[in-house]
């Protein structure tokens, strides 16, 4: 079944260990550039890659017309990291 939002934890859990599934998590502080990568080296799920708010997951800053992080024009590629399979964070 294909899952296009966010999934309950349990549902999760039982699709660790499938190979066309890919975790990314994308923790992030507003107030704290850093906290997303710094947890994610802490802990994360097993095979997870880690996406950051700012420089993976938002669009282009235009001074006087968007937010600290707007939406991309098109939907964001998922890190390197995450379409060769590895668990590196894309830095």
């Amino acid at each position: 079944m294909p899952y296009k939002t966010i999934i309950e934890c349990e549902i999760a859990f039982q699709q660790l260990d499938q190979p066309d599934w890919v975790f990314v998590d994308c923790r992030a502080n507003m107030a704290n550039r850093d906290y997303g990568e710094r947890v994610y080296r802490e802990a994360h799920l097993p095979g997870a890659v880690y996406a950051s708010l700012t420089d993976d997951l938002s669009g282009p800053v235009v001074p006087g017309s968007t937010g600290r992080h707007p939406l991309p024009s098109r939907r964001p590629s998922l890190p390197s990291s995450a379409a060769s399979g590895s668990a590196t964070p894309p830095r």
